[in-house]
């Protein structure tokens, strides 16, 4: 009987400590993982050769645009037929900001409006005018062709027939106040090769035109030497990223999905530290620079570090996003091209 008890007493005790060890798991607490041995850093490596990203500068190989995290850095589309990029910021003010560049990544123009203001391919919009972009510059703010609004098939007709359209609705437009049940509705179109405007008492269904958003290209992030891009992708590009050194300071192990977490995600294993990095033009270090609290995942030996690359290959983009939401990007592009 004593015997009997000592076994059903063990199967208890270990039943219990497997049930709290699936709790444990279920509930996204991290695996029990052995930090990896720490990677040196390479033979000749000097750290104050980095400067932060924050306050890069330009170099005699690199031209360097740095935006700052209180621009609100946003998004940025190309404008494939014009070579053109551009980049869209928010102000401290809440109004938005583009920049444009060229096809040698040369700011062409500056755009300060509403919040409302939206591109339409070589357009953009706001409620009181319109800017067209060129492949070299951006316009002024041009007046609308005010008109009588049309009937409701007569307005389709004519959103038909133009090239770009959009609408302003809802809290987009001032002066609306949907508590009061008031909700009208602002059209503006390229009709007849006229940009015009007029406002309908309540919204009318019509679906938007000129609104592609073509991004840069994004062949890959930035790797560790030897673990990155092929041969073939280093040779399409005149740029390409290299994460010279990673100095790492915190392992963070491998962390399951909580137990119904909405995105069924975990976290990868994961250092913490310093990243430093390498911008390469035509196989020749340009620039370098450093971020500090940034993250390199095991596995594939690289960071979060985003590079989007303008159509024509004139210059790249890196933008770093934190877990905070704070974010640095910076334009690099050839300073050779200063001399052609």
């Amino acid at each position: 009987m004593k015997v009997f008890l000592g076994i059903l007493a063990g199967v208890l005790v270990v039943a219990i400590l497997v049930v709290q060890w699936g709790l444990w798991v279920l509930s996204g607490s991290p695996a029990p993982n052995i930090p990896p041995a720490r990677t040196p850093a390479p033979a000749g490596f000097d750290a104050s050769a980095y400067q932060d990203m924050g306050s890069v500068v330009s170099t005699e190989d690199a031209d360097v645009r740095v935006l700052s995290g209180d621009m609100g850095f946003r998004e940025y589309y190309t404008i494939p037929d014009l070579g053109v990029t551009y980049l869209i910021l928010s102000t401290a003010e809440g109004k938005k900001r583009y920049i444009f560049l060229n096809a040698q990544g040369q700011e062409i123009g500056e755009i300060i409006d509403q919040p409302q203001a939206f591109p339409l391919g070589r357009y953009i919009v706001t409620l009181d005018g319109y800017y067209v972009v060129s492949s070299q510059s951006v316009t002024e703010r041009l007046p609308y062709v005010d008109i009588e609004a049309p009937s409701a098939a007569d307005l389709k007709a004519m959103a038909e027939q133009s090239t770009h359209y959009r609408s302003y609705s809802h809290t987009d437009l001032p002066g609306n106040d949907l508590a009061k049940g008031i909700n009208r509705q602002m059209h503006v179109m390229l009709h007849d090769g006229v940009w015009k405007r007029f406002t309908t008492p309540e919204p009318q269904p019509a679906n938007w035109k000129g609104t592609d958003f073509p991004g840069l290209m994004q062949a890959y992030g930035a790797y560790r030497s030897g673990y990155g891009p092929s041969v073939e992708d280093i040779e399409r590009l005149r740029f390409h990223v290299e994460l010279t050194h990673f100095d790492q300071n915190e392992f963070l192990p491998r962390r399951g999905a909580a137990f119904g977490s909405p995105t069924g995600q975990g976290r990868q294993a994961q250092w913490i530290g310093t990243g430093y990095y390498t911008v390469f033009i035509d196989d020749k270090p340009a620039l370098r620079f450093k971020l500090n609290n940034d993250r390199e995942y095991i596995g594939r030996k690289g960071t979060d570090l985003f590079t989007g690359y303008s159509p024509e290959g004139a210059f790249i983009i890196l933008e770093k996003i934190y877990r905070n939401g704070q974010k640095q990007a910076l334009i690099v592009r050839d300073a050779r091209l200063n001399e052609r």
